[in-house]
């Protein structure tokens, strides 16, 4: 008989550190560090991660957009180990039923039943929530080959293959969009931006461009309110349940707060029309790493005026000033808008992956 206990895998919920190096620090740089791995894992590039001092800036603001962390542990006898992570986002708006579940296994300590674990306890934890719509996400690298599984939208697929989309449709999820991951190398080609922006200007009488780093001049604010609430009801969201969100002063100023923590800035473009936001998009830059494209929208009833790629344009030029050894910036795309995928490959964007967007409705969740 061994003298040795078996190991012990438990789920431990986490208190969200004040600051770096406060209590709580140690647990949150695994959670993160957890997450970057499998992030990385499955879409083939280390570039995306996020260093724990800016993850926290946005956990911190929990205000709008609240969320709960949870590590998975394995304790034996040679003490405890993190072999996995989970997040329960949902938001603050009326009538929302459905909560965002993020679970991640390192890739050695998988099949093992952490991933079970994990969505046992955030499924519970949802539901006690009020909860009934369960939604997730899965990486893949664009070049897998071998059986596809298409998205039930009917745009954009995965490979069936990968093993979160096997263990997710094993349990009864629904694959309802798909995503394309797309990297733009810098310096973009001088020749073909200057190109791309005369061909734009054409279309664009009356309209003007402007851009800032960090927090919404006051005189725009209220535009950019219109422009942030109006993403949510149009951006293309399949079979996803997602709610049109209320954008305030306070919303905004606690968005821009976590958008300026642990070094990071947010750079935002406007198309302005008659002094009005007819248009906007984001780009989050990190220090020593690659830049993240966030948002970008243009009302419907200032489309087809190029505006989209006047504000791309835009955007990578101030990146430009604003980090010039920034050499690579990342976008998110759901694969049915092809308006802003031409944009974004008339740019220089190419995809590297894709990630699938997942439903567990009702009594399955």
């Amino acid at each position: 008989m061994s003298d040795h206990p078996d190991p012990v895998l438990r789920i431990r919920e986490l208190r969200i550190p004040e600051r770096p190096g406060a209590d709580g620090w140690a647990d949150f740089v695994a959670l993160t560090a957890i997450g970057n791995a499998v992030e990385a894992e499955g879409t083939g590039t280390a570039e995306l991660g996020f260093p724990a001092e800016i993850n926290l800036g946005e956990w911190r603001q929990q205000e709008f957009d609240p969320r709960r962390a949870f590590l998975a542990e394995v304790v034996d006898a040679d003490g405890v180990r993190a072999v996995g992570s989970g997040e329960l986002h949902w938001s603050t708006e009326e009538g929302d039923d459905a909560a965002w579940l993020a679970l991640s296994v390192l890739p050695a300590e998988r099949r093992r039943g952490v991933g079970t674990a994990l969505l046992e306890r955030l499924t519970a934890e949802a539901h006690g929530l009020g909860r009934s719509v369960l939604q997730t996400w899965t990486a893949h690298r664009a070049e897998r080959s071998g059986e596809r599984l298409a998205a039930r939208s009917g745009t954009g697929s995965v490979p069936s293959g990968d093993i979160g989309a096997r263990w997710l449709s094993a349990r009864g999820w629904v694959l309802e969009q798909v995503e394309r991951v797309s990297v733009a190398r810098l310096p973009l080609d001088a020749t073909l931006a200057a190109s791309r922006r005369r061909g734009a200007l054409a279309h664009a009488d009356g309209y003007e461009l402007r851009h800032w780093s960090g927090a919404t001049p006051d005189e725009l604010i209220e535009g950019m309110l219109v422009l942030r609430a109006s993403l949510s009801a149009q951006a293309p969201t399949a079979g996803l349940s997602v709610p049109e969100e209320t954008w305030t002063p306070e919303r905004l100023e606690a968005h821009d707060l976590a958008a300026s923590a642990g070094g990071r800035v947010e750079l935002t473009s406007v198309a302005l029309h008659d002094g009005r936001p007819a248009g906007y998009c984001t780009v989050d830059v990190l220090p020593g790493r690659a830049a993240l494209w966030g948002a970008t929208l243009v009302l419907p009833e200032h489309r087809g005026h190029r505006l989209g790629m006047l504000l791309k344009l835009d955007a990578l030029e101030h990146l430009a000033a604003a980090d010039p050894d920034c050499r690579a910036v990342y976008t998110w795309n759901a694969e049915e808008n092809r308006p802003m995928l031409a944009v974004n490959e008339a740019v220089g964007f190419t995809a590297i992956a894709v990630e699938g967007q997942w439903r567990l409705d009702g009594d399955r969740a």
